[in-house]
């Protein structure tokens, strides 16, 4: 007998057990929890600072002040999606600093300049003249004056100067003919030639203007 009351008072607890607890009130956090969690998440609401002028620590203290009120549904209406939007922006805040910190710098916009609104030298120095051997300055690259003449030579002068120091007429300057142009011809850089100078180095110098002073 006793063990069939035993028997239909399991099969009771099981039926009932269920029932009891679905009307069991959910637990949820203490009233002083919830009130603190709903001031904090107030103060960051009322909080009017840009996230870029906030520390830190603030901008955490403010997300997870926010994120708790949202998740226990004390914020509704406006004052949730200013949350949503609060939490977007510190959000990206943070991400901001963290890419900073590692030296990455985001990527401008579309249609923006980087930071400080000048774009900045390619590294390593060398940078390309513009055409025309000027400078961005707008004055010419300072030369050294032994190795780059003052003026060019037309073709048609250099023939005639050639023909001049030229008298027996063939392609190479004797040492006598050559004697004149050896020294001017060394300072332009050309050391290959001397005490005989061939046509084509006497051109090449003769038009740079190493033998603009020269005479046969």
């Amino acid at each position: 007998m006793s063990s069939r009351l035993m028997t239909i008072g399991i099969a009771a607890f099981l039926l009932l057990a269920p029932a009891a607890l679905s009307v069991m009130p959910e637990i949820g956090p203490s009233p002083a929890v919830a009130a603190e969690t709903s001031a904090a998440a107030k103060a960051a609401l009322d909080d009017k600072t840009a996230p870029a002028d906030l520390d830190t620590r603030t901008i955490r203290q403010h997300i997870r002040a926010l994120r708790q009120a949202m998740k226990a549904g004390t914020l509704a209406g406006a004052d949730r999606q200013q949350a949503r939007e609060k939490l977007k922006a510190y959000r990206s805040e943070l991400r901001g600093r963290r890419g900073a910190k590692s030296g990455a710098q985001p990527a401008p916009k579309a249609g923006e300049m980087p930071k400080g609104g000048t774009q900045e030298a390619p590294k390593g120095g060398n940078v390309s003249p513009p055409a025309g051997g000027e400078s961005s300055g707008g004055t010419a690259p300072k030369t050294d004056s032994s190795q780059q003449p003052a003026a060019n030579v037309s073709e048609a002068d250099c023939n005639n100067l050639w023909s001049g120091a030229n008298k027996n007429g063939d392609d190479v300057l004797t040492e006598d003919e050559a004697k004149p142009f050896v020294d001017a011809l060394k300072a332009s850089g050309n050391t290959g030639s001397g005490p005989t100078i061939k046509k084509p180095d006497f051109m090449d110098a003769c038009m740079q203007g190493a033998f603009k002073n020269v005479s046969p």
